[in-house]
């Protein structure tokens, strides 16, 4: 897994470009990265996301939740059609806002 943050200071948002493959052995990581952006939005650009498993799930809608409670947005970017079926399944997919690339210039 590799991250890559950006600071959008115009709208209080961190984008966090995920890559690679994301499960239980980065969560710690990850955990971290999203808590180091304490009072920020956080976009997750998923572009190059290539798997998560269902602790990555849990910690997205953890995540998603906990920022909703501060008046905060989660927001999920180009995730592959493959993880949103899985997020689908399990009923998550109602705790974030998601985005694709071509809804996104509307």
């Amino acid at each position: 897994m590799e991250l890559k943050k950006i600071l959008i200071d115009n709208d209080n948002t961190t984008e966090i470009s995920l890559i690679g493959y994301l499960d239980l052995y980065n969560v710690p990581e990850l955990q971290k990265a999203l808590d180091d952006e304490d009072g920020r939005n956080i976009e997750l650009n998923c572009d190059e996301l290539r798997y998560i498993d269902s602790a990555v799930i849990k910690l997205f809608s953890d995540t998603a939740k906990k920022l909703r409670s501060e008046g905060l947005v989660f927001r999920i970017r180009n995730m592959k059609d493959y993880i949103l079926r899985i997020m689908d399944m399990v009923n998550v997919t109602g705790d974030f806002e998601l985005v694709s690339e071509e809804n996104q210039n509307e």
